[in-house]
């Protein structure tokens, strides 16, 4: 009996005794910064304008990883007539029609110094579209006539 209350008391010390839990935290904060982006690709090249008068188009596309702002304009755009032109090296112009659509068919006007905006965080597909006012006559000036579409997005 006595060996039976020893046996008790020494695996009652050893489950129920003196060993105690302790218990540390700690936190390690995380941290990725992904720092603004916008790009265009400009895949178009150098556009050709019919001399018919009928419409070519050029598309580009910008990606975003942010909100942005688009707005177009040309190097030979005239307050006189609020009209865009291709203009010869001895400076005769051709009047052009231009428009700009972009995604879910909104319009980028030229010369629009606000901009459109557009949420970002996509690959938006922009389309240029240029037409001469008037096709060519016999009676046009030769020449080269020339503009540039700039494009600036802001974000």
């Amino acid at each position: 009996m006595k060996l039976n209350k020893l046996l008790l008391c020494v695996l009652s010390v050893g489950i129920c005794g003196v060993s105690q839990a302790a218990t540390v935290k700690s936190t390690i904060p995380l941290k990725l910064t992904i720092p603004k982006l916008c790009t265009i690709d400009n895949q178009a090249g150098t556009v050709l304008v019919p001399s018919d008068g009928s419409n070519v188009s050029a598309s580009y596309t910008v990606t975003c990883n942010t909100g942005y702002t688009i707005s177009t304009m040309t190097d030979n755009y005239l307050t006189s007539d609020w009209a865009t032109h291709l203009k010869s090296s001895a400076g005769n112009y051709l009047v052009t029609g231009m428009g700009t659509t972009g995604p879910g068919g909104t319009s980028v006007g030229i010369q629009h110094a606000a901009g459109v905006s557009f949420p970002g965080s996509s690959v938006d597909t922009f389309t240029m579209s240029v037409s001469l006012q008037n096709a060519i006559t016999p009676t046009t000036t030769a020449g080269t006539y020339r503009d540039n579409y700039r494009i600036t997005v802001t974000y």
